[in-house]
């Protein structure tokens, strides 16, 4: 698309980059679910005890960094997205709104499980 100020965007790639951060929002997610999935250790006593704090600490840790990772992939891939819709034609609106609906639903989903803690696999 060409604008009237002699720039040109192509939606293309606009939604080839939104695809690529989805697609690393995936991945974070995986990672997520490993960390998940480690058994932490339990309530050590003795000598013990300060190690298991402290690993179990890393764990949550890095599981929040994660998933904070993953909200902000999620948000450029929906801000590339809108770019998409602010530069595109309105005669081509129709074509692509309910792809894009799709798209923008997906997000709202995952960044909602996110916020309420709630890990599903990937579709």
């Amino acid at each position: 698309m060409s604008g009237s100020d002699g720039f040109s965007v192509n939606l293309s790639s606009l939604i080839s980059q939104a695809g690529t951060w989805n697609s690393q929002a995936d991945q974070m997610r995986t990672v997520i679910q490993q960390i998940a999935t480690v058994d932490q250790v339990g309530h050590a006593d003795g000598v013990f005890a300060p190690v298991a704090r402290q690993y179990n600490t890393a764990c949550a840790q890095v599981s929040l960094w994660c998933c904070q990772g993953e909200m902000q992939m999620l948000a450029i891939a929906s801000a590339l997205q809108k770019a998409k819709w602010s530069y595109q034609s309105a005669d081509d609106w129709s074509t692509h709104q309910l792809a894009d609906e799709k798209l923008k639903i997906d997000h709202s989903n995952r960044i909602h499980d996110l916020i309420n803690g709630v890990t599903r696999r990937p579709t």
